[in-house]
């Protein structure tokens, strides 16, 4: 029988051995290929990776700003990568990979169980640039996650910030960590 594959993608290739090294190890004991896509891999945290038993991907993303052109971008090639190395389940994390990879994913008829560690600052911010940033990111999010097999949240005020603005809904698969 063939390994089940899984990539797990993040914005931060070094947040993949702070905060998901454990994570990673566990998913290869356990019998599954994994992938971990990031922007920019340094040396040693492709070595560390591939330690786990994984296989470091890098990809584009720009971590900070808004560039249509370079988001779109982001997530064709996302999309490239769930389709080169067969993917069975995506798993993102933070912001951007949640959104985009989960589109991706989604075009691609791949379930995806996303985690969602926290809204950021466009949530938090009361300047009239940040709310126009949430109303830009609850779009994103109504329309990348709403097909996601299971959302993990690690703080409920965000799971009920989600619910209260309409972007989940109640019958969506939500999780606590």
């Amino acid at each position: 029988m063939e390994k089940k594959r899984i990539l797990l993608i993040a914005s931060f290739d070094g947040s993949l051995i702070r905060f998901r090294g454990d994570f990673i190890k566990s998913l290869v004991d356990y019998g599954f290929e994994v992938f971990t896509a990031a922007p920019s891999f340094a040396e040693k945290n492709s070595e560390r990776i591939k330690e786990l038993g994984a296989t470091p991907v890098q990809f584009n993303l720009q971590r900070t700003g808004l560039n249509p052109i370079k988001d779109f971008k982001s997530i064709r090639e996302l999309k490239s990568i769930i389709k080169e190395n067969k993917i069975d389940l995506v798993f993102p994390y933070t912001v951007k990979p949640v959104i985009y990879g989960s589109m991706a994913a989604n075009m691609c008829n791949v379930p995806v169980v996303s985690l969602i560690t926290g809204l950021g600052y466009t949530f938090t911010g009361l300047s009239s640039k940040a709310r126009l940033l949430q109303r830009f990111n609850e779009t994103l999010y109504k329309l990348s996650i709403r097909k996601n097999k299971c959302i993990v949240f690690q703080n409920t005020d965000d799971h009920q910030l989600l619910l209260d603005r309409n972007v989940i809904s109640k019958k969506a698969k939500s999780r606590f960590c």
